[in-house]
């Protein structure tokens, strides 16, 4: 029996988004937290297949910059720019295998780093070490049990 998708589905995965965000851990592992909020949005911008708009990914993103104290939007456009990406790229990522899609999601989570990084340096910030691009690849080793979770979660 398929259960049908909920409205509450896509803010609650937002919600436990944030608080994994914020959860606190040891410094060796804080290193490789992958950016929740930008995996979950790539997951339902690519689920969705109807467009989600620059709205949510701007609101989330200053969210999270004030959630993080970095600079005041510079999530807000990395998040619009990867969810504008990943929509433009939607229709072929649906014939890739989830393994596919999470390297297309890696490089996508690279471009936005490379956005929060070369948007720091540009307002003053401290020049990024290599530990700052390890959540790609942990957020590219996540993205099939974030999808399996969500696709349950939704009745898939």
């Amino acid at each position: 029996m398929k259960l049908k998708p909920t409205l509450w589905v896509l803010p609650a995965s937002l919600f436990v988004a944030m608080v994994f965000a914020l959860w606190p851990l040891p410094s060796l592992l804080a290193v490789w937290r992958p950016d929740w909020v930008a995996l979950v949005l790539l997951y339902w911008a690519l689920a969705s297949g109807r467009g989600m708009g620059p709205l949510l990914p701007f609101v989330m993103g200053v969210l999270v910059d004030v959630q993080t104290t970095s600079r005041l939007g510079l999530h807000a456009l990395g998040f619009c720019l990867i969810i504008a990406l990943a929509e433009l790229m939607s229709r072929r990522l649906k014939i890739f295998s989830l393994w596919q899609t999470g390297m297309a999601v890696a490089v996508l989570l690279l471009i936005l780093r490379l956005v929060l990084v070369g948007g720091g340096r540009l307002l003053g910030g401290p020049a990024p070490g290599l530990s700052t691009f390890l959540p790609v690849l942990s957020a590219a080793l996540v993205w099939p049990l974030l999808v399996a979770l969500l696709r349950r979660s939704r009745g898939y």
